[in-house]
């Protein structure tokens, strides 16, 4: 019921939208994503789609505009691109003209048309994109060491066996804690006015991010699947300051297999490991007085096992609920029964912010 409230609202704003014109602009995209967060800054591109009451309406020309801040996206203050009036009825795939970009950084946008009948509409609603890290120095952390693990690693080890006993020699020549699920953590304070957060993070196979016990995403398969021996995907996500405490705050990830690790007891299609589960993380924190502070993983991280026993990308789950450490995500969870972490061998692929959509 509330969806289909949301669903009407939306429309009878874009009624009202279109009813003082014969054209409206509508679903912003940015490199095809809205909003992306960590695009290239050599690469942006902008589509839109058009809104009409009447037939035989078409775009003739249009206008965007590129700015630094919201303040600035008008014509006299647009710091970085004012395309002027275009003769063009191209609405996708837009390329960027406008000034260098930096890195790490956030841009507002907005685009406005004419129509083949000389009507100009009014100004979209505002959109941004972020332009991505130019390295984000990565430290990757876990419960056990690649060297450790005695996993068989990377592409060379495709084929599964039938052959029950050497099966089990393989599985047993690692060690249990290499395959295992993992529950991480991180306490951190918050001690002034946040103006916004930015999380990046690659969990390997897949994880699941908490902050104070809510969850970050609403990805099942996150980070997307690669060959991780050439490209690892990070996700990014941009917080609000709701979403952070003034004082003490936690940070949580469950971490699991994935198609990066899928030696596992029971129905493998194939073996292969580019090593044990393993975690990136680095949140940058920017206060309302201009300073700025990171969070990133490091050996000061806890670890224990969760209850998930068995974890498999075809084999599915075992969930021990005995296990389970309720409040585990929390900032008041006491973890001193916790072991700390370790710090790993970062996998051989290229650390790239994934592009497609989330699952």
């Amino acid at each position: 019921m509330k969806f289909f409230k949301e669903i009407l609202f939306l429309f009878c704003l874009l009624t009202a939208f279109i009813s003082n014109g014969q054209i409206a602009v509508t679903n912003l995209t940015c490199n095809s994503e809205t909003n992306p967060l960590a695009i290239s800054t050599k690469e942006p591109s902008f589509s839109w789609q058009l809104v009409s009451k009447k037939f035989n309406v078409s775009q003739a020309e249009y206008q965007i505009l590129v700015a630094s801040s919201e303040e600035k996206l008008n014509e006299k203050e647009a710091d970085l691109w004012n395309s002027g009036k275009v003769t063009a009825n191209s609405s996708q795939k837009i390329a960027y003209k406008g000034k260098n970009l930096k890195s790490e950084s956030k841009y507002f946008w907005k685009v406005r048309v004419w129509s083949n009948d000389k009507k100009a509409s009014k100004w979209s609603e505002i959109n941004s994109f972020r332009t991505q890290p130019t390295d984000l120095n990565p430290i990757w952390i876990g419960a056990i060491t690649k060297a450790d693990s005695h996993l068989p690693e990377g592409r060379n080890y495709h084929t599964a066996t039938f052959n029950r006993q050497k099966k089990d020699a393989l599985i047993n020549a690692s060690d249990s804690l290499s395959r295992r699920s993992i529950m991480l953590r991180k306490p951190f304070s918050v001690n002034k006015e946040i103006k916004e957060a930015l999380v990046y993070i690659s969990g390997l196979g897949h994880y699941e991010l908490t902050i104070n016990s809510k969850k970050i995403g609403n990805s099942e398969f996150a980070p997307l699947w690669t060959d991780y021996d050439k490209t690892v995907n990070y996700n990014v996500y941009e917080l609000n300051a709701e979403e952070l405490q003034k004082g003490e705050n936690a940070i949580g990830v469950l971490l699991g297999n994935g198609m990066y690790n899928t030696l596992a007891e029971r129905y493998s299609k194939f073996y292969v490991s580019f090593g044990p589960p393993t975690l990136f993380f680095k949140m940058k924190i920017t206060y309302k007085d201009g300073s700025e502070e990171i969070v990133k993983t490091d050996e000061t991280w806890k670890y224990s096992k969760s209850p998930i026993t068995y974890n498999s990308i075809f084999g599915g789950e075992d969930y021990n609920a005995n296990l389970e450490q309720k409040g585990w995500n929390a900032k008041e969870f006491n973890d001193a029964n916790w072991k700390k972490v370790v710090v790993q061998e970062a996998p051989k692929g290229v650390l790239r912010p994934q592009t497609t959509t989330p699952i």
